[in-house]
């Protein structure tokens, strides 16, 4: 596995686009999300931003996060 990209954000954060554009020029074929209660939000915009990855992470301590993906 080659990393292409390393990204953060705020915690809280609910726009992941400047992140999400990065990634999407470096065309991965995987994302992974930490371990956050944001890893909806970020795979969801993903999506949204026509990234074709495949997507994997783990819900945050509430334990609802990758929940209606």
């Amino acid at each position: 596995m080659k990393v292409v990209a390393v990204e953060r954000y705020d915690h809280g954060a609910t726009d992941f686009t400047p992140q999400l554009t990065s990634i999407r020029q470096k065309n991965p074929d995987l994302i992974i999300a930490g371990y956050s209660d944001e890893v909806r939000g970020i795979f969801r915009q993903a999506v949204e931003l026509g990234i074709k990855a495949k997507f994997a992470g783990t819900v945050g301590v509430s334990g609802s996060a990758g929940e209606g993906l």
